[in-house]
């Protein structure tokens, strides 16, 4: 019998969801195998050994270990979803099924109550269209779901739209529950990010009691809920110009209570943000929301504050990726503090308090946090 190779990427407790969600969005992952925990450290099980950009892109996080264990049967879970759903497929056609056919049997999900949504890439082909109707129903029965979305690439649009496709079903609306708030929304006008579940856990540890929050980008409450709900704002303002987010945030706001702890601002924030009255503002939008630091700026109090800016950054082979998130911050602080000092009108100090990198969106881009402290020197 031939012994096989299975892969671990080793790592510290408090890194395992950042670790998590790198791997499974580059596809390394190994769902068929089980997760191992042992005391300070877990056990993620990999398809195989990651190339060395995935490697970059895991140390950029945290140090780990990859440990490969020899034997003949894998630690399997029992019956996974996809085992079901490949094998009934297969069984469908006779076992007619080529591999490259099997590549568009999904093999990720993202679950919103009842519904499932699926890859982009799920079903494509025309030869699954005859028996398209029975594949869905078998979706459904595995899943234990009634509603079936296909995800597509984003619209380019003005407020980023979700391009997905209903397949079963015709309700667009869901819900997504993480870390005790649950947030609905219209699956096919508004965007969700399930990467980001590590930045709202560290949203949720913030202490903000007695603040005012800005946030200029604030979507259906994806930082909104965690600075109200957890991190305990006084109040916080929302600027959403995405009529359809707009609808979302008023009514997860009104299911939670918050209402009057939050005004929402319908519009472009550089138009419709107030002046001076700030503790915090988060810039939650990506690849860069450098079109508002002028308006996070003018939002802060005349004795400064926090600004929590989000942006994109693209990396390379030759310099290390902590290097290269340095670099990006200091030139992030560097612009602030011009901004800062010209539209106040005071001088002030700008430094960096905090980098936090929330995932990798490709080979060598990642998405940054770089949180900014701004005192008035006066």
């Amino acid at each position: 019998m031939l012994l096989q190779h299975h892969f671990y990427v080793v790592v510290d407790r408090k890194h395992c969801q950042k670790f998590r969600e790198l791997l499974g969005d580059n596809n390394v992952f190994d769902k068929r195998r089980k997760v191992l925990y042992e005391e300070a450290k877990v056990k993620l099980p990999v398809k195989f050994e990651p190339n060395s950009e995935m490697k970059t892109s895991l140390e950029s996080v945290s140090d780990y270990l990859l440990e490969v264990a020899t034997g003949t049967e894998m630690e399997t879970v029992p019956n996974s979803l996809y085992d079901h759903l490949e094998n009934w497929v297969i069984a469908l056609f006779n076992g007619k099924v080529t591999d490259s056919l099997k590549a568009e049997i999904p093999n990720c999900w993202e679950n919103y109550g009842d519904l499932l949504l699926i890859p982009g890439t799920s079903f494509k082909n025309k030869f699954w269209n005859d028996h398209r109707v029975e594949i869905l129903e078998a979706i459904c029965d595995i899943f234990k779901v009634k509603r079936i979305a296909r995800k597509k690439s984003v619209i380019n649009d003005q407020f980023r739209s979700p391009k997905t496709e209903m397949l079963q079903g015709k309700d667009t609306w869901v819900f997504r529950r993480e870390n005790k708030i649950t947030l609905h929304f219209d699956i096919t006008r508004s965007m969700f990010s399930i990467g980001n579940i590590s930045e709202k856990l560290r949203v949720a540890k913030f202490n903000c009691q007695g603040e005012t929050v800005v946030d200029l980008f604030a979507g259906i409450g994806y930082w909104v809920l965690p600075f109200l709900v957890h991190a305990k704002a006084e109040h916080v303002i929302a600027c959403e110009w995405n009529p359809a987010s707009v609808t979302a945030l008023r009514y997860n706001l009104e299911q939670h209570g918050l209402v009057g702890r939050c005004t929402v601002l319908e519009g472009d924030n550089r138009d419709v943000c107030p002046e001076g009255e700030a503790d915090r503002v988060s810039l939650g939008l990506i690849p860069s929301s450098e079109v508002s630091w002028r308006t996070a700026c003018l939002a802060l109090r005349d004795r400064g504050g926090l600004l929590h800016i989000h942006g994109n950054v693209e990396t390379t082979k030759e310099q290390p990726r902590k290097e290269a998130f340095r670099e990006y911050a200091e030139a992030v602080r560097e612009k602030i503090n011009v901004i800062l000092n010209e539209v106040k009108k005071k001088e002030f100090c700008v430094s960096v308090s905090h980098i936090e990198c929330i995932k990798s969106y490709a080979p060598r881009i990642f998405h940054l946090v770089v949180d900014l402290t701004c005192e008035n020197k006066c």
